[in-house]
């Protein structure tokens, strides 16, 4: 383990929420984030590619394409709503509770 130094303007994390007004409050609000994208971070196996094999990428989507296989991404989302049965006038309201949620977690820690 180690430990981090860093400085937050209070003002602005009050605006994402009214409740981080402590530093023990920010500080684990905080820590709560650096543990999510570490594990995030983890859990991507990155391999990077060599050119040649993006250019190869690159060829074999250019001929799928031409021969018409492709799903724009309309039609993409509107199977993701379908299967998963959301309203799409309903992201916004759904954005908020997941943020909420986050938040509330966040607390409890």
């Amino acid at each position: 383990m180690c430990t981090v130094s860093i400085n937050i303007d209070e003002a602005k994390m009050r605006q994402i929420d009214p409740r981080l007004t402590s530093q023990e409050s920010i500080n684990r609000w905080l820590q709560h984030q650096v543990d999510i994208m570490i594990e995030e971070m983890i859990a991507v196996d990155v391999k990077p590619y060599t050119v040649e094999e993006l250019l190869e990428r690159a060829e074999k989507g250019r001929k799928e394409i031409a021969r018409g296989n492709y799903v724009t991404s309309e039609d993409l989302f509107r199977d993701l709503f379908e299967e998963f049965g959301v309203d799409p006038n309903d992201i916004e309201e759904i954005d908020r509770q997941l943020e909420e949620s986050k938040l509330q977690y966040a607390e409890a820690i």
